[in-house]
């Protein structure tokens, strides 16, 4: 554990026995946080219009290559 806590050391990382850990898990609590959390989500069709044209051009997409695999003999 203590070769862990190691390659953190420069973020603060260290090795704690485990009387220690109240103590550890008390200080964390009370420190402010250093940084912000930023989550970024994409949505795919987020409204019901562009799901219905994503469906409509995946399914003509499918459609074309299935036509041209048969025209062409592949399948």
């Amino acid at each position: 554990m203590a070769s862990l806590a190691g390659w953190t050391r420069q973020e603060g990382g260290r090795a704690v026995t485990p009387e220690e850990l109240p103590k550890l898990i008390a200080d964390l609590a009370e420190r402010p946080a250093e940084y912000e959390v930023r989550e970024t989500r994409w949505k795919l069709a987020g409204t019901a219009a562009d799901a219905w044209g994503m469906l409509l051009l995946m399914t003509s997409v499918l459609t074309a290559e299935w036509f041209f695999r048969k025209r062409w003999g592949l399948v």
